[in-house]
């Protein structure tokens, strides 16, 4: 991944359709961080739910993923 814009010192909202393990908006938000943005926050419009048997997808109206300040 790269960086092709000037993030420093401003704050970032990702959106992403599908939360599944949170490594993709962790790893994008390390990355963006790295190169002097101030806040990096996550919006998704799906999760991922896991239960004992199966994977299921919840369907969220704009589900708030939370602060990836990592």
């Amino acid at each position: 991944m790269e960086v092709r814009a000037d993030v420093r010192g401003k704050k970032i909202l990702l959106v992403d359709d599908v939360f599944t393990t949170g490594l993709q908006m962790h790893a994008v938000s390390k990355l963006l961080l790295s190169h002097g943005a101030r806040e990096v926050h996550g919006l998704v419009l799906a999760r991922v739910v896991w239960c004992c048997s199966c994977c299921v997808v919840l369907f969220l109206s704009l589900g708030f993923a939370g602060s990836l300040g990592l």
